[in-house]
């Protein structure tokens, strides 16, 4: 297996001299180039993580040991072992054909991921991890480092040891007479300072019920109205438009209710209804268990469609008033598909943040479902939330061990908090339970106009009010 360095040899023998031990800028027209020489039909749409290569990144060509160790071993396996701060690129197949499905392995641990690939393959693979690539007998292998940025790598890496500058209360809020909190989903801020908490009635359903599942609050939590009673199934996301109207999504369907999308005005009345009551379906006017909607500043509507397990897993676009336009996404984990799309929040260049749940990732596209690219440092979003200065909330609700719904072990519940502009993590508010096997984080997460933050707890069914210390 002495092919690698041959390989690097003949093929970037016009670059070497620049970049085989030190680093250079890989243009677009590089990559291009690059990409002529390996005789490989690449597709940048659909090689995962290149166009954020192109973001600052930096190329690094090695034939040996270095920053990372290219190594070989056992005379059939190239070895990588990545360093701080880098991602790789590699197993690009000069002549190859489609491979076996274990031909590329990933990292040799329990549960490590198998990958399948074939010739012009660009494959990404996380910093300071190791893994192990399997070439079909005969075939060459072409070994790129890639030296990202901190601001651009730190995107895939989910961190535990943030600084955590808050303290919590779980006594906010004034609840009608009789009332105790059920499970809460939502917590929406109003641009008139007042703040909308949306919970299940009683536990964790609507259905049969006549407690509000809508409260308003002023922001001291002083109970101005309620509303709601008998509307809703399994109220979920929310979100208030500029001019203060409240959108609450109803992810289930019972007795004629459900699956719809409901818009209130500031006193409770409603204003506009999209799907059919208690009807699951695809299609410009049907839902399956719509999660949450977000509203641009033109009046468009969109809405995140299924729940897990749904059969929809898209992004649905209407007009503002209500006209169905497009929709996005699909079942799936590649380039912008969905699964579970739980929850979706809107920046202040309009750019759509979708929490792709089940995939422990957030999407991001323009308002016509052009992805523009994904980001894991949040960990699994349930709720996301966006200010008007850009900063980003994430609250994770569900990282811990695999239930079957592909979480990950190792990464602490609760709200990570950064920048919507860059994707940086600057500091999180752990959850009460961050190890518990049971989903047990908020799911929801709203921000006040004087930066306190709200999670809305599901599993505990409460409402948290974190405040600066």
């Amino acid at each position: 297996m002495k092919v690698a360095a041959l390989v690097l040899v003949a093929l970037l023998l016009p670059l070497r001299a620049a970049s085989a031990q030190g680093a250079m800028h890989w243009t677009a027209e590089q990559i291009a180039e690059f990409e002529k020489k390996i005789a490989a039909a690449v597709d940048p749409a659909r090689h995962l993580g290149l166009e954020r290569f192109l973001d600052g990144a930096t190329l690094i060509h090695r034939d040996g040991p270095s920053e990372a160790e290219v190594h070989l071993m056992l005379a059939d396996f190239i070895t990588i072992r990545s360093g701080e701060g880098e991602v790789l690129v590699g197993g690009t197949i000069v002549d190859g054909k489609p491979s076996a499905p274990d031909e590329l392995r990933g990292p040799s641990i329990t549960g490590g991921t198998r990958f399948r690939f074939k010739a012009g393959d660009l494959i990404y693979i996380p910093a300071n991890t190791v893994h192990q690539f399997l070439p079909a007998p005969g075939k060459n292998f072409v070994i790129t480092i890639v030296k990202m940025p901190p601001a651009a790598w730190q995107r895939t890496e989910v961190r535990n040891d943030l600084p955590q500058p808050y303290r919590t209360r779980r006594d906010w809020g004034q609840l009608p007479a009789g009332t105790v909190w059920a499970a809460v989903t939502a917590v929406e801020p109003a641009p008139d300072g007042t703040i909308y908490v949306v919970h299940r009635c009683m536990a964790n359903s609507c259905a049969g019920r006549n407690e509000p599942p809508i409260l308003k609050f002023n922001a001291d939590g002083k109970l101005l109205a309620s509303w709601g009673q008998g509307m809703f199934v399994f109220p979920h996301g929310g979100t208030v438009d500029r001019d203060g109207n409240l959108w609450i999504t109803d992810a289930r369907g019972d007795a004629g209710k459900g699956h719809q999308v409901f818009k209130f005005s500031p006193q409770g009345k409603v204003l506009m209804t999209l799907g059919q009551a208690g009807v699951s379906g695809s299609g410009p006017t049907l839902f399956d268990q719509p999660t949450d909607v977000v509203i641009a500043p033109n009046g468009d509507i969109f809405v995140t469609d299924s729940h897990r397990n749904g059969k929809n897993n898209r992004v649905v676009k209407f007009t503002k008033d209500g006209k169905f336009i497009k929709e996005w996404g699909g079942k799936g984990n590649g380039r912008g598909e969905l699964s579970e799309p739980h929850t979706i929040a809107m920046d202040s260049r309009g750019r759509l943040f979708v929490g792709d749940r089940e995939n422990n990732r957030i999407v991001i596209y323009d308002q016509e479902g052009t992805v523009l690219d994904e980001w894991r440092q949040f960990g699994r979003p349930s709720g996301i939330a966006i200010t008007r200065d850009d900063t980003i909330y994430v609250a994770d609700s569900e990282s811990g061990p695999d239930t079957g719904a592909r979480e990950l072990a190792g990464i602490r519940k609760g709200i990570r908090i950064g920048s919507a502009r860059d994707g940086s993590v600057t500091a999180f508010i752990e959850d009460m339970e961050p190890t518990v096997p049971d989903h047990s984080g908020a799911e929801g997460v709203g921000v006040d106009a004087k930066g306190n933050v709200y999670g809305a707890v599901v599993r505990r069914q409460m409402l948290e009010r974190h405040e600066r210390k």
